[in-house]
């Protein structure tokens, strides 16, 4: 299977990215790379992370950025792709941005 961003999590993304490269661009580069890790690993493994329940939206599932847990990949599988539908830091209160 595939992955996809859709235009928000680009958007965190780059925020994410951009904040963190202000500290340390090379900071930020490992971020990249480890989100992008657990993206593929995603796409490779669809359904390693439970659905999580009381979201408005149904489908979504939560996983952890590899060697970053404090982050999480927020995603749906739809046909034959994985949607990365957010991304950020876990403490978030992620139910009313989904």
């Amino acid at each position: 299977m595939s992955f996809l961003f859709r235009p928000q999590a680009l958007d965190d993304l780059r925020t994410l990215l951009e904040h963190i490269a202000k500290e340390s661009p090379q900071a930020a580069l490992r971020m990249r790379d480890r989100i992008l890790e657990t993206c593929t690993l995603l796409g490779d493994n669809p359904s390693i992370a439970a659905e999580l329940e009381g979201l408005s939206v149904t489908g979504v599932r939560r996983f952890p950025v590899k060697h970053y847990p404090r982050y999480s990949i927020f995603y749906q599988i739809n046909n034959e792709r994985v949607e990365i539908i957010r991304l950020g830091y876990g403490g978030r209160d992620w139910e009313h941005t989904i």
